[in-house]
């Protein structure tokens, strides 16, 4: 397993203020003009990237750490090439300030017929899931791509996108990043986030009927 993180760090960010305590991970800062799409840019380093440099990516923002067990311990979950792991995540907002555990709702029995594995409806009801942190095969995100103009809810678009495919997403119960970032969007409108919403899961909304909303 060969595994590059990409650190996406706006232009205004005047430090790189990642951390990455595994040697056996590589990294490469992307830098998000003033006015650019962040899933666009993405994509296009993602086009640039060498299937035999790297099996795997993991999308950090520019505040984050990854623990130094990451690597061994999604080694001892990994099955195959092909499927997505999302192990939990720290999420501290820019204050510092704990703000909860993400992907934890993967392992939740109210919200997922198999606790540990994403599915269908446990997707569409984007309660806390994000790539962020994430072990996904870079072959699935040359093939699939992000979806532009949705803000941070590329991910929740991606995630359902594949899911319909037939891609696999596994939770895996352990602490291996710590993610500052505000996924309240406090600088969008409530209405330009429900926009964006329903813009990540109108093409996926027949794969199930889950009750749905934005907070």
């Amino acid at each position: 397993m060969k595994t590059l993180a990409l650190i996406i760090k706006k232009e205004k960010d005047k430090l790189e203020n990642h951390v990455i305590e595994d040697n056996n991970i590589e990294s490469l800062i992307v830098t998000i003009p003033k006015g650019e799409c962040e899933a666009t840019v993405l994509n296009k380093t993602i086009k640039s990237l060498k299937k035999e440099d790297y099996s795997h990516i993991i999308l950090l923002p520019n505040e984050a750490i990854i623990y130094d067990s990451y690597c061994s311990i999604t080694k001892e979950y990994l099955e195959n090439d092909k499927t997505i792991y999302l192990p939990l995540s720290t999420l501290v907002d820019e204050k510092s300030n704990f703000k909860g555990i993400v992907n934890s709702s993967i392992w939740w029995p109210s919200l997922t017929e198999n606790p540990g594995i994403l599915d269908k409806r446990s997707a569409l009801n984007q309660v806390d899931t994000t790539l962020y942190g994430g072990l996904i095969p870079l072959e699935i995100a040359k093939k699939y791509k992000f979806k532009k103009g949705l803000d941070i809810y590329y991910h929740f678009e991606f995630i359902n996108k594949v899911i319909s495919k037939k891609v696999t997403i596994k939770g895996i119960p352990k602490l291996l990043t710590k993610v500052t970032y505000d996924y309240s969007l406090k600088n969008v409108t409530k209405e330009k986030k429900i926009e964006m919403f329903e813009a990540a899961r109108k093409e996926y909304q027949n794969l199930d009927n889950a009750n749905l909303s934005i907070k």
